[in-house]
């Protein structure tokens, strides 16, 4: 935000606005414990979002490729399938989170064979290859072959864990910002 008698052309926030930065990343840090304290809550949140998500791109693709016909007129059956799958996942959000969580299974097992095959054609960084292949592989492998409860629990720590230190980071700045605004 600009403020009053500031130079044009340079920005600066507002004196409190690190306090905002500040509650998004408290907020952030709660949604994360909430999600590693709840996987199933968490997993039909997943479902849900995923559900709403595909049905509106869908609609939108099928929008844009009726209005555009000559040259987007392609998006219209990607946009009916996007909006049949999320109309699907909302009527079982449960089945919606364990799609997400057997697609991050597939997408694992395929990053640690890619690189085992990196590690095992290029000598250059061979050990870290080898461990994250290896790593991916295995995890990749524990996720397709869990129970349902096991494969929401992954999403929801994977979710949980990410909001914990993406809540973190936003608390950092947040001080940082408020150190910055008490040095000026």
């Amino acid at each position: 935000m600009l403020l009053p008698n500031s130079a044009p052309g340079s920005v600066r926030s507002t004196p409190n606005g690190w306090v905002w930065i500040l509650a998004y990343g408290i907020g952030t840090i709660i949604l994360g414990v909430f999600a590693l304290a709840n996987p199933v809550v968490a997993g039909l949140a997943a479902g849900l979002v995923t559900g709403i998500t595909l049905t509106a791109y869908g609609v939108l693709a099928i929008i844009a490729g009726v209005s555009a016909r000559p040259t987007a007129g392609w998006t219209v059956p990607f946009g009916v399938l996007a909006a049949l799958a999320g109309v699907l996942i909302l009527f079982d959000p449960f089945a919606g989170a364990l799609s997400v969580v057997f697609l991050i299974g597939v997408w694992l097992v395929l990053a640690g064979i890619f690189q085992l095959w990196i590690a095992f054609r290029n000598a250059s960084g061979r050990g870290w290859n080898l461990l994250m292949g290896v790593l991916d592989l295995v995890l990749g492998l524990a996720v397709l072959f869990a129970d349902p409860v096991s494969a929401l629990g992954f999403l929801a720590a994977a979710v949980g864990i990410s909001l914990l230190f993406r809540g973190t980071l936003l608390l950092a700045v947040a001080l940082g910002l408020r150190r910055l605004g008490r040095a000026q």
